[in-house]
């Protein structure tokens, strides 16, 4: 086995333990990454629910602040595209599950059922589908895809680790 280095060869004359895997080795293209906790923004339409709240829409309840320029910086590095949520998580938590009640917080809540299944349609289900459309795309190209969920909170207790099952 021969290594070229510094443009020499150096010879190794003993056989590695290594020499008979295959390794796989990480493409670029097969990361799929996003960020849900991504911004503080509330649309037009739902300031009102947070009317004397603002504070609380710019604290690490509503968004995680950093996420989206750390997963930008994971993106640009790992040459992938990025999706992350649009809105703040105290509309919709974009890391819970579609069919889980936990995803509206205390002031989306407050909100009409219409209210609550046209965010669910509008930026919940909208974002799961592009991230499984991505993964299953990435899974078409090279066989297998790696989403990475990057987020900057500080978890309490137990990790909110959320399968999408595609």
């Amino acid at each position: 086995m021969a290594f070229r280095h510094r443009h020499r060869i150096l010879r190794h004359s003993r056989k590695s333990r290594f020499d008979n895997l295959t390794v796989r080795r990480f493409s670029l293209s097969m990361f799929v990454l996003s960020c849900e906790p991504a911004t503080c923004a509330v649309p037009e339409w739902h300031k009102e629910i947070f009317r004397n709240h603002e504070e609380t829409i710019y604290s690490g309840e509503g968004w995680a602040p950093g996420s989206l320029n750390l997963a930008q910086a994971f993106a640009t590095k790992l040459r992938s595209l990025l999706a992350h949520g649009d809105i703040t998580r105290l509309l919709i938590d974009f890391s819970k599950s579609l069919d889980d009640p936990t995803r509206f917080s205390r002031f989306s809540n407050t909100l009409s059922e219409d209210q609550r299944r046209k965010l669910d349609e509008r930026h919940h289900a909208a974002y799961f589908n592009l991230i499984k459309q991505r993964i299953a795309e990435e899974q078409r190209k090279s066989g297998v895809a790696l989403h990475l969920s990057i987020r900057t909170d500080a978890f309490e207790g137990e990790a909110d680790f959320f399968p999408l099952n595609c």
